[in-house]
């Protein structure tokens, strides 16, 4: 009998996990399909993100934010030296030279019809270069990093 007691309570803690909507993909609670995309069909920029192949980085927590690598460096900074780095490479061209500065567009524009990593880009990553973590807002409406079922662009984090 305990055996199968602790075997229930095993199986009731691995659903729980499985079923957090933080944790990943989940289900559309209006028709029951799986969510599959970090980025929600009705979001204003769903288009330019299917075109650049579905990024994973801008639905890091903090890429809308100056956040190109989503990760925190020293622990205590989003927004860092590897971003800075990363920008570098990717501000002001016309063609992005790599497949990975679209991570840089933080705002998800075109700035003058041919630069995807320009100007307004550059004032996000200045503004949250360095912060600390609690100064780097999340790209969720309400920008506190947990998505509720009415947030307009994010399904679920990929950081």
């Amino acid at each position: 009998m305990k055996k199968v007691s602790c075997i229930l309570v095993l199986l009731a803690m691995a659903t729980s996990a499985w079923a957090d909507p933080s944790d990943g993909p989940s289900r559309n609670t209006e028709t029951s399909e799986p969510i599959t995309e970090c980025v929600k069909s009705t979001c204003p920029f769903y288009v330019d993100w299917v075109t650049y192949g579905r990024p994973d980085c801008w639905c890091c927590k903090r890429n809308c934010n100056g956040d190109a690598d989503c990760v925190i460096q020293f622990g205590l900074f989003w927004v860092y030296n590897n971003d800075l780095i990363y920008f570098k490479e990717c501000f002001a061209k016309t063609e992005l030279p790599y497949d990975w500065c679209i991570c840089c567009d933080f705002d998800r524009q075109t700035q003058f019809g041919m630069f995807r990593v320009y100007t307004n880009d550059l004032i996000i990553l200045r503004t949250y270069f360095a912060q600390p973590e609690y100064k780097v807002p999340c790209c969720d409406d309400n920008q506190d990093c947990v998505l509720e079922p009415d947030d307009s662009c994010y399904n679920y984090w990929t950081d």
